[in-house]
């Protein structure tokens, strides 16, 4: 199995947890300096729903960036994806 595959596993096995703010800040973080990157899997989009139910919030800021920044076209397509996604769901649904 590969790395893509393995963090979408923990990111789906991730929304049945609550985390601490510091918590929530640091997969932020990771989650959204990926996307900048450029550097993921199809995958990847897994991680971007997480951070959709983790922090929203975050979750605009870091596709805002992309859209800005970022001169990969693909990435766009995933940051325009991911700000259809609705906000934080109820734990364990």
């Amino acid at each position: 199995m590969g790395h893509g595959h393995m963090r979408a596993v923990l990111c789906r096995r991730l929304k049945h947890v609550e985390l601490t703010a510091g918590q929530k800040r640091r997969l932020s973080e990771a989650i959204g300096r990926r996307l900048l990157s450029g550097k993921f899997s199809e995958q990847f989009f897994c991680q971007l729903r997480t951070l959709a139910r983790v922090d929203h919030d975050a979750l605009e800021y870091w596709c805002g960036r992309a859209l800005g920044e970022s001169t990969r076209s693909y990435v766009h397509r995933f940051a325009q994806r991911a700000l259809r996604l609705p906000g934080r769901a109820v734990l364990g649904e």
